[in-house]
């Protein structure tokens, strides 16, 4: 805005602004008598005034900045021949990568540090010339800080001036968070990205034992693995709240920011954090069997167990929907008979995988070749993390202001008189089981001259898939939306945990 705007002189643009509290028009667009302080105070400390001479809305404040990136990386690796048998390699690599992405305001940050520690160590041993053995191990660690702050650490809520208000974040760091505030017609007059903290933080370990074994036409591998997954993820979304301001008031989207009257005004003011463990184990066995001198065989079986993930703290809440219209609120702290640690069917012990090849040389120029397996689709950690931003453990603001609500509205306690219009939940259904997909092709290869010629066939069909669903919408027809829907009430109990 220009400095003419920030003083609340609006006679350059042709619209009309209306007074909102008296609808009338407010004479010369001049609104400087009306400015909240509070206004005043965020553009003074936050938004640079334009530096091009071009008009409003075509980017009349402009910047060029540098992303400096850091990467620091260290490795050591040792090789230890004990025998001619015997062979072991040991390996740490320790890696930092840290970077400040620069916002078109300069006084906001995003900085990122990223670290990663990886240990690796294998030994293999030869047990005879036609029986070799391995053993494998393997720690994989990912610590990812991105928080969003300014430049001097100040505190937003206190220059938002909500410091202690309704529905606000009541940590002192998470009040350092940016908040996003939109002014239409302009550009962001917040950051762009949202959430302190925010950070994500992996422990992955693997242990694998493996056989490999020859025997005349036959080439046999087998194996056992065992892993498990520390996936960490705490986040408050919104601790300072998102602000948008859209000229319903005045007829001006900054003008009705100076007013200090936002369209709406929405926070998620706790941190959620799943603390997901999961462990998983599995069998395997392949052998190519060279059957003839035309024929050889590629053989494959395949067995996994995976135990679910199961929040360690308890902080994950999933619903009971066998009981419409009432969707029960189910954590570690209350979950009924039938419901596992994992808060739905876990773990799956029965993850089977055979696995069909082949290849047939039918003349000397031409082979026909094919294969069938099934591979497991295991879940990811994200349905965890959706589950974690449930109630009890996590909590939405909102309110919107229109002119039924506006002569009680408070700009320094926007939440005080809002009012629950709905309620958001994320649910996993109790019988969940794993994905999977089969695959299976039939290829003809033939040689002519200094040429191969192929065709081909390639099949696959998926089965239970995972799919995210709007479970709640409700079936057209006449009348109210909201007593249509399957669900119309969320049963919260005292005993679930959480806030």
């Amino acid at each position: 805005p220009t400095a003419a705007m920030r003083g609340g002189d609006f006679s350059s643009i042709s619209t009309q602004l209306i007074n909102p509290y008296t609808g009338q028009p407010i004479a010369g667009n001049n609104i400087s008598s009306m400015i909240n302080p509070l206004s005043t105070k965020w553009l003074n400390d936050w938004i640079p005034t334009p530096n091009a001479n071009v008009p409003t809305g075509s980017g009349n404040y402009r910047r060029t900045a540098v992303q400096p990136i850091n990467y620091d990386s260290y490795l050591v690796r040792e090789d230890h021949r004990f025998s001619e048998k015997s062979n072991l390699f040991v390996r740490y690599l320790w890696s930092k990568a840290s970077s400040n992405e620069p916002v078109i305001i300069p006084t906001f940050t995003r900085d990122q540090v990223r670290t990663g520690i990886n240990i690796a160590g294998d030994y293999t041993h030869a047990f005879t010339p036609t029986i070799v053995g391995e053993g494998r191990f393997g720690d994989h660690r990912y610590d990812d800080h991105e928080p969003v702050g300014t430049v001097n650490n100040a505190n937003m809520e206190s220059e938002l001036g909500v410091l202690g208000a309704v529905g606000f974040s009541s940590d002192a760091d998470s009040q350092k968070g940016v908040p996003p505030v939109g002014v239409t017609g302009f550009s962001a007059f917040g950051h762009s990205y949202f959430g302190r903290p925010r950070r994500i933080y992996n422990d992955s370990f693997y242990y694998d034992g493996l056989f490999y074994v020859t025997r005349g036409g036959h080439a046999m591998k087998m194996g056992v693995s065992l892993n498990q997954n520390r996936d960490h993820f705490p986040e408050t979304i919104l601790p300072t709240g998102s602000w948008s301001y859209t000229g319903f008031f005045s007829g001006n989207g900054f003008a009705d920011f100076l007013l200090g009257i936002p369209r709406s005004v929405g926070t998620d003011p706790n941190e959620f954090e799943p603390d997901a463990r999961r462990w998983t184990e599995g069998l395997w066995f392949q052998e190519d069997w060279k059957a003839t001198s035309k024929l050889t065989l590629n053989l494959g079986f395949r067995w996994d167990r995976d135990g679910g993930y199961v929040s360690a703290s308890k902080t994950v809440a999933n619903y009971d929907l066998s009981s419409a219209p009432i969707a029960i609120n189910i954590t570690g702290h209350n979950r009924p008979s039938g419901w596992g640690p994992a808060l739905f069917d876990a773990p799956w012990n029965k993850l089977l995988a055979p696995r069909l090849g082949f290849a047939y040389r039918v003349m000397s120029n031409t082979v026909i070749r094919g294969g069938y397996g099934i591979y497991w689709q295991p879940m990811t950690a994200d349905p965890i993390v959706n589950i974690s931003i449930n109630s009890p453990f996590e909590s939405s603001y909102g309110a919107t202001v229109d002119f039924s609500n506006l002569a009680t509205f408070s700009r320094t306690n926007p939440l005080a008189a809002s009012t629950a219009v709905g309620f958001g939940a994320t649910a996993i259904q109790k019988n969940f089981v794993p994905g999977y997909v089969q695959q299976w092709n039939l290829t003809i290869e033939r040689t002519v001259g200094s040429n191969l010629f192929s065709i081909g066939y390639v099949g696959n069909k998926g089965t239970h898939l995972v799919s995210y669903d709007a479970f709640n919408l409700a079936p057209p027809g006449p009348g109210a939306i909201d007593p249509r829907r399957p669900f119309t009430e969320l049963l919260i109990e005292p005993n679930a945990g959480g806030f």
